[in-house]
């Protein structure tokens, strides 16, 4: 019985697959980043949902997007089906909200898979799929586009 406790044990803590199916951006603000790598807990206003409640566990790559400095962590996989309100209080300390629970209630716990060097923007930018207005870009990304991004940061370095 303990073997098998410890072979499920180990394939739960197997490392991400090197090709993920898709991918999606979370994005953070210098007040917001922090709190979202300390929680492992990256989070989407709620009408965001539609598109956090497709992340597959272990097999869609995640990124977090600091708005203010323009670079892209990664990467993350989920480690357990995202859900609303995994964590109320989260980010309610640096934004406002009308509701009374987190401003980001679309949430999903992550873990880090691979430890990339942060890649500024303009590394990645011709990869995204932008809005007409092109001040911001789609949180979703097909599967080309997630390998992409990782290959620019597989180039760019891992951190120790």
């Amino acid at each position: 019985v303990a073997k098998y406790a410890q072979r499920a044990e180990a394939v739960a803590r197997a490392p991400a697959p090197l090709h993920h199916k898709n991918g999606m951006v979370f994005k953070a603000s210098s007040s917001t980043w922090n709190e979202c790598i300390q929680k492992s807990l990256f989070g989407l206003p709620e009408n965001q949902w539609h598109r956090v409640s497709k992340i597959a566990v272990k097999e869609t790559a995640l990124f977090l997007f600091n708005v203010q400095t323009n670079v892209m962590e990664g990467l993350f996989v989920a480690e357990h089906p995202p859900a609303m309100n995994i964590d109320p209080e989260a980010w309610k300390g640096v934004v406002r909200s009308r509701n009374a629970g987190s401003p980001f209630p679309a949430q999903v716990e992550v873990r880090r898979a691979i430890k990339y060097k942060p890649v500024e923007i303009t590394q990645i930018e011709h990869l995204l799929r932008w809005h007409s207005n092109n001040a911001t870009f789609d949180l979703q990304l097909d599967s080309a586009t997630t390998q992409s991004i990782i290959e620019v940061m597989e180039q760019h370095g891992r951190k120790a």
